[in-house]
């Protein structure tokens, strides 16, 4: 028999991973969270007006990287191999897209 990995401070990292995915998940009729708070916020959604670069996508980088520092310092919770890797796959392509973004904006 063995023994699962216990339940603790690194499986709050699961929390945060789908805190993110549910910051930027299209609901029923086109409800998004972070639309909603960046409007009640009164920010703009996009960088230019109604279109351009999508701002709340960058804005989940503080999920993803939260949930890669908590499983990275608790790795013996259950859920932090998990969170550590999707939460990197999500965090690198955030700073890819972040940085594609920039490239093309300053050219």
């Amino acid at each position: 028999m063995t023994v699962g990995k216990s339940l603790g401070s690194g499986s709050f990292a699961l929390v945060v991973l789908v805190l993110g995915f549910f910051f930027n998940f299209k609901f029923q009729n086109d409800f998004m969270v972070s639309h909603y708070l960046f409007t009640l916020f009164g920010w703009d959604i996009y960088t230019n007006e109604g279109q351009g670069f999508h701002i709340p996508f960058m804005a989940a980088i503080a999920f993803w990287l939260s949930a890669v520092i908590i499983s990275k310092k608790y790795p013996h919770d259950f859920g932090t191999t998990f969170s550590y890797r999707v939460g990197g796959v999500m965090l690198t392509i955030s700073m890819i897209v972040f940085a594609v973004y920039l490239v093309g904006a300053l050219v």
